[in-house]
């Protein structure tokens, strides 16, 4: 006498949800990789990272973002250093910046170029 069968439906149910679950682990993995090398990360960090915690994915794309902006001065995409430094004494003429700020911060968009 043979014991309880399982269900013939239940295996294939098994088999694609296990198969689903490994493709969405991978397609994961790579798009952290991809992202990763993007902003100049450690992919292998990235993806051991996306596949060992639930929010890895996120957590990879929130520190390539902010890696972005570490690279790049604040304030200064997409605008010249001649509009930089006429808002800097726009600011200045407001009082909304004191001498000295102005004066740092005026050294500082000069060092840039």
């Amino acid at each position: 006498m043979s014991g309880p069968s399982i269900p013939s439906g239940f295996i294939a149910i098994f088999v694609i949800f296990a198969i689903i679950g490994v493709g969405s682990a991978i397609y994961r993995m790579s798009l952290a990789r991809r992202i990763a090398r993007g902003a100049g990360l450690n992919e292998n960090d990235a993806a051991a990272t996306t596949f060992l915690t639930p929010n890895g994915l996120d957590a990879t794309y929130l520190a390539a973002s902010l890696h972005g902006r570490a690279q790049a001065p604040a304030g200064a995409a997409g605008r010249s250093t001649e509009d930089r430094l006429r808002e800097l004494q726009g600011l200045r003429d407001s009082g909304l910046v004191t001498a000295q700020e102005y004066d740092a911060r005026r050294t500082a968009i000069l060092d840039q170029v």
